[in-house]
């Protein structure tokens, strides 16, 4: 369970996520902090993983929250595919879909359990709306989801596999695809 820490700086204060011993803090709150420019604190991070002084795996949250705008936390999504992180930005389709989604299983039990279908094309970005999808369910609505997603082809399989993996909602190591 995690819980908010004020910190006091000066006169100004800082909210800060509490999980068990590890203090999770914004490139921005710490700039805050440490009164300096988010770019500086970038810099400084940046050298600090390349020297090895820290583990960028042990110390970064992929999904943490970047800004919060009244009660919407901004979250930013990440695919580390090409050997560096590069954010993606949902597209107005996958936008209102996931939205519509999240609706949908908020609202599951009006619904009788039925959801709908969001449909994409051909190269519409089928995969990275899954992982919006899961990781918004997870954020938005909390509990304990399993996901199946099934496929009519292995290269589709393997492309939706990568995907999460590459976009840190599942670990390479997971074994989490079926056989046949």
């Amino acid at each position: 369970m995690s819980e908010l820490v004020i910190f006091e700086v000066g006169a100004q204060q800082v909210e800060v996520r509490l999980e068990g011993e590890t203090l999770w803090v914004t490139q921005v709150q710490m700039a805050e902090l440490f009164n300096t420019s988010s770019d500086n604190i970038s810099l400084h991070l940046k050298n600090i993983y390349n020297e090895s002084e820290l583990m960028e795996q042990a110390t970064t949250e992929d999904f943490s929250v970047v800004r919060q705008e009244g009660e919407r936390q901004v979250r930013n999504l990440f695919d580390e595919s090409l050997g560096e992180p590069k954010k993606i930005i949902a597209r107005n389709h996958q936008f209102l879909g996931v939205n519509r989604a999240i609706e949908a299983v908020r609202n599951r039990e009006a619904r009788h359990g039925k959801l709908g279908v969001f449909w994409h094309t051909q190269g519409s970005g089928k995969s990275y709306s899954m992982v919006m999808f899961t990781r918004k369910v997870h954020h938005k609505l909390g509990g304990n989801f399993t996901f199946l997603v099934l496929t009519d082809r292995d290269d589709l399989d393997t492309q939706i596999y990568k995907t999460f993996a590459n976009c840190g909602v599942i670990s390479d190591q997971e074994q989490c695809r079926a056989a046949t």
